[in-house]
């Protein structure tokens, strides 16, 4: 009686231990509650963005139906990053939208995001987004970008060509979306 109890033990045990890393964390991508709470749900805290090793670009902030966005992240000096969540929005904050899925990506149509698909080392990715179909406005793509588990940076803006240089100066060292757009992928692209 008391090895089945041990066993029994250790079964509810194991169970307990695959529910807790479950809920934590998410190798395969942001869930879907991160629509309204881009902070990874990996504890610690979000780093300034002074800091960030990272660019984030967008070939336009403006679209009309049959318009494709290009929204591309680069590690500066090397940096790798492991995973991502975009989301686009209108100068109202609507989620509007809908991210091209790739193999390595996986599209929340219903809050107009994309996440990363696994958590293996990525330099560089373009992601791809369309426009609602009769729609015309403004789109703005905010990035939480995840260097390691406890290492993260949430809601960085993408910067687009309608930045003015002075903007462009004050945002992180950014480059040129023409560049970014010219520039061949050294490791993941879309």
């Amino acid at each position: 009686m008391s090895l089945r109890l041990n066993l029994v033990g250790e079964v509810v045990s194991l169970l307990v231990v695959g529910c807790v890393l479950l809920a934590h964390s998410f190798p395969d991508g942001a869930p879907g509650e991160a629509c309204v709470r881009h902070k990874p749900n990996h504890g610690g805290k979000a780093q300034p963005m002074s800091q960030m090793p990272f660019t984030i670009t967008a070939s336009s902030s403006t679209y009309k139906p049959g318009d494709t966005v290009a929204v591309r992240i680069e590690g500066k000096w090397g940096k790798y990053f492991r995973g991502f969540f975009v989301q686009a929005s209108d100068e109202r904050g609507r989620w509007v939208g809908k991210f091209e899925p790739t193999d390595f990506s996986v599209s929340h149509p219903e809050c107009a995001a994309t996440t990363h698909h696994d958590n293996l080392e990525k330099e560089e990715l373009t992601l791809v987004w369309h426009p609602p179909e009769n729609a015309t406005g403004t789109v703005r793509f905010l990035a939480s970008i995840l260097k390691s588990y406890k290492l993260y940076w949430v809601d960085a803006p993408a910067l687009t060509p309608n930045k003015s240089k002075a903007n462009l100066q004050n945002s992180q060292e950014h480059k040129p979306v023409e560049e970014v757009a010219s520039s061949s992928p050294s490791s993941t692209s879309v």
